[in-house]
């Protein structure tokens, strides 16, 4: 059967009749399969804008999410989505386009410092983490992670700020080592870590001291 060349209306061009979604037959605008697909999308997109059919559209999700095995499938669907190659990459390179729009950034921080002040958010997040580090193969990747030379040298460099600074966490390492790991890390009052933290700012100040004086002396000689 011998092809039809049809002018499409939005692009003007003339293509075969089978590369037309509307042919239009003098009637209506004939629109390309391109032609058209862009109108749909566009129309669709001002479509889901409308409050009502938002609105509508949220109850059907979540009577059709409460249908017995349907969450439990989609949730399986989304976790296999997000662990594939396809979907880390993809997520990657959306929230790189996503964070580079003007007030992003700042909006995801502030809400950042929002959720975590949030009491129930912290304890959910402390749940999270606790049971997540107890994962085989979680333990796995951590191993190996701390085998590599940059994050030895990561973890010295903090350890070598928290001890010139006297930090907390050296400063509950330091009681916890001198009762013989009895008390936890959590036990440990406020009181008794700065008490501990003044007592080793003095030393400290004292052996500077004796060195200066020491080099001093051995100046004037």
């Amino acid at each position: 059967m011998k092809s039809v060349l049809i002018i499409c209306s939005k692009c003007n061009g003339e293509k075969p009749d089978a590369e037309f979604k509307c042919k239009g037959h003098g009637i209506y605008p004939a629109l390309c399969i391109s032609c058209f697909r862009k109108k749909k999308s566009s129309y669709m997109k001002e479509y889901y804008r409308r409050p009502e059919v938002n609105t509508a559209r949220k109850k059907y999700e979540m009577a059709y999410r409460q249908i017995p095995g349907i969450s439990e499938r989609a949730r399986a669907r989304s976790k296999e989505h997000r662990e594939s190659d396809n979907g880390k990459a993809r997520r990657v390179e959306w929230m790189s386009e996503y964070l580079e729009k003007p007030g992003k950034l700042d909006m995801r921080r502030s809400y950042g410092r929002k959720s975590y002040n949030n009491p129930d958010i912290k304890e959910r997040k402390r749940r999270y983490t606790k049971e997540y580090y107890k994962r085989p193969d979680v333990k796995e990747r951590v191993k190996l992670k701390l085998q590599m030379p940059e994050a030895k040298e990561r973890v010295k460099r903090i350890n070598r700020s928290d001890i010139s600074s006297a930090a907390d966490r050296y400063i509950k390492y330091l009681i916890r080592q001198k009762s013989g790991r009895t008390l936890g890390a959590k036990e440990i009052p406020v009181e008794l870590i700065e008490t501990q933290r003044q007592s080793i700012m003095l030393k400290r100040t004292i052996k500077q001291k004796k060195e200066e004086n020491e080099q001093h002396a051995t100046t004037d000689v």
